[in-house]
């Protein structure tokens, strides 16, 4: 994501590793009453910096206050539609080793302004329900040139049945340095040091029903 909107990241610091852009992830996974997935709704909650370059190369905060109204946010409506292919890039998902085919995102987006710093929204959906009696599924979020390092933070699900639930794969070891407060820690490290695992792991999440 924002590999081609914000050039200015990778002259920050002669330094600087990869990633560039850093966000928080957060899952929420809808299944019906016949134990299938019929679709996830994912928020990103882009780092304080990207939010700022963003806002400003957009002319956003116009007033200066840290703070978007309704108004000031709506050049920053879809900011990142020109990234389709990066959404299908970063965002697969399995059920068992075959891969699940998505429809092309991203599916009513929607971008807000919360802690000074930006975030977005949409949906994905699979070509069809999932039946997942027969098998669980796993979501993975990964964009595999590093430039954007992914933390996920919270999942959930809604409309699901009984005996459903959802649950963070990524290894303890992986996920110690979640949100953007660990994830940042490696912007100064040199291009020579090596970059911590957990930045670039990918992130994955369980879907499952007992029915």
């Amino acid at each position: 994501m924002l590999r081609t909107l914000i050039p200015l990241l990778a002259l920050a610091s002669p330094a600087l590793a990869h990633p560039h852009v850093f966000i928080d992830a957060s899952v929420t996974a809808t299944i019906d009453d016949q134990n299938r997935l019929t679709g996830f709704r994912i928020r990103w909650d882009y780092d304080d910096y990207v939010s700022l370059i963003l806002a400003t190369e957009k002319n956003a905060d116009t007033d200066g206050d840290g703070s978007l109204t309704e108004s000031e946010l709506a050049p920053l409506q879809g900011f990142d539609m020109a990234w389709s292919d990066d959404f299908d890039c970063d965002t697969t998902l399995w059920q068992g080793d075959q891969a699940i085919a998505l429809q092309k995102g991203p599916l009513d987006w929607k971008t807000g302004w919360q802690d000074l710093h930006l975030w977005s929204e949409h949906g994905r959906q699979p070509m069809s329900a999932v039946d997942l009696t027969q098998g669980p599924v796993t979501f993975v979020i990964r964009d595999v040139t590093d430039y954007t390092a992914y933390s996920l933070t919270t999942v959930s699900l809604t409309k699901a049945p009984p005996g459903c639930v959802i649950e963070v794969l990524t290894p303890e070891e992986e996920a110690e340095s979640s949100g953007f407060g660990g994830l940042l820690s490696i912007l100064f490290f040199a291009d020579d040091e090596p970059t911590p695992a957990q930045i670039t792991a990918e992130q994955k999440v369980r879907i499952s029903c007992d029915g």
